[in-house]
């Protein structure tokens, strides 16, 4: 049985303290990503531009550590994956709306990089994953193209001792409607399934298996969304998809819901007076799991526990962002020789904001007399404010409020 809560109340939480970096252009959501270029167990933070220039931005220098060389093309997705296990290197893959797969190698000294590899493709991709679909230790690429179609391709390498090689087209899927983005599954066997969203909450399943080699297959009608309209919504709303853990998956749509689905039934859904368009996971609590992440056009941010029991108005906080979003992701970022949780925004006026070491303490409000019996750090500091200058008290209300980034 699912839960449902309509318009659900929550925490507002305020962010502090961003970490800005220097950018030109304009970006779309899926060339955005958090991940090890280099091979130096930090993350780092790369995101492409309309104007084609990739850029790479590592710890809290706000100039890029890298830069691409050539303009691209409109790059419109960015990953990152170990296509070469026996090498040991992390290669960024960037794919342009004009159909061009370049793949980089970043762990030379230079800030102005070139690609190791360009191979025309297919125009018109939006979007894009890697996985391991069929356990032979090298990442597929799945890619949805805006032509109502998902490709799989497959890594061929090329000399055993030189990073060469080329994606090869395996398998099509064919849709009935505009794919909004693609995910990935583990289920109860172990095995992989890869699934698209398309308008109005429709999620797809992409089946495939070995005898299906340049093939071009049907995709399945995994779920569908009881979606809710608004009277004026003739168009049906573009809808994003997020694998979790434990086989269960998180859909989000353009007109404020948002779903926990697994094994095809609803867990649970609510319904936000805002426009979604971006899901993360991320662990804000430094618990050990992820808790999910949807962004809005209007810069507000919703973190929901994603535990099916767990949708109930006190377990959903918002974070608010005082600009209107062009894109949004939430990850690990390398900063101070450790990986920290971050939420990043890149604005229609060209900014590039990254939020470092997010943590909630609680997803739940509380009174200061049961929070001061909780934190007696916070209790002395509260005595301290009655003997301190207005100078310090000033500095103990900050040390208080965000020296250990807890909301």
């Amino acid at each position: 049985m699912s839960l449902h809560a309509e318009v659900p109340c929550y925490r507002d939480l305020s962010l502090s303290d961003p970490i800005e970096y220097e950018f030109t252009g304009g970006v779309v959501n899926q060339a955005i990503v958090l991940g090890d270029v280099d091979g130096d167990q930090l993350n780092e933070l790369a995101i492409g531009n309309n104007l084609g220039t990739l850029f790479v931005f590592k710890e809290t220098t706000n100039k890029a550590w890298k830069q691409s060389k050539d303009k691209l093309g409109l790059i419109v997705c960015i990953a990152i994956a170990d296509m070469r296990r026996d090498m040991g290197k992390q290669l960024m893959t960037v794919i342009t709306a004009e159909g061009f797969i370049y793949m980089f190698d970043l762990n030379d000294e230079d800030f102005v990089v070139s690609p190791l590899i360009v191979q025309p493709s297919l125009p018109n991709a939006k979007t894009m994953l890697f996985i391991d679909v069929d356990d032979d230790e090298r990442p597929e690429l799945v890619v949805g193209y805006s032509d109502r179609c998902v490709r799989l391709y497959k890594w061929e390498p090329g000399q055993p001792s030189e990073m060469t090689g080329r994606f090869v087209p395996v398998v099509r899927w064919e849709l009935e409607g505009q794919v909004g983005t693609i995910a990935w599954q583990r289920l109860a066997d172990q095995s992989i399934q890869l699934l698209a969203s398309q308008a109005g909450g429709v999620i797809i399943s992409l089946q495939w298996d070995e005898s299906m080699q340049n093939g071009v297959v049907e995709g399945k009608v995994e779920h569908v969304l009881q979606t809710h309209l608004r009277n004026n919504e003739a168009i049906r709303p573009t809808t994003e998809i997020l694998g979790l853990a434990a086989g269960c998956y998180a859909v989000a749509t353009f007109n404020g819901q948002l779903q926990l689905i697994a094994d095809g039934q609803e867990l649970w859904s609510c319904h936000f007076e805002q426009q979604l368009f971006g899901l993360a996971q991320l662990d804000v609590k430094g618990a050990g799991r992820g808790f999910l992440l949807v962004a809005s056009w209007t810069g507000d941010t919703f973190v929901v526990d994603p535990r099916p029991t767990c949708n109930k108005s006190h377990h959903v906080a918002r974070f608010r962002f005082d600009e209107s979003v062009a894109a949004f992701t939430a990850g690990m970022f390398g900063i101070g020789g450790q990986n920290v949780p971050c939420i990043i925004y890149v604005t229609f006026t060209e900014r590039i904001l990254l939020f470092p070491n997010v943590r909630l303490a609680r997803m739940t409000n509380i009174g200061i007399q049961d929070l001061t019996r909780e934190d007696l750090t916070l209790a002395e500091g509260l005595c301290k404010l009655q003997e301190n200058s207005k100078t310090s008290r000033r500095q103990c209300v900050r040390e208080l409020l965000y020296g250990f980034r807890t909301f």
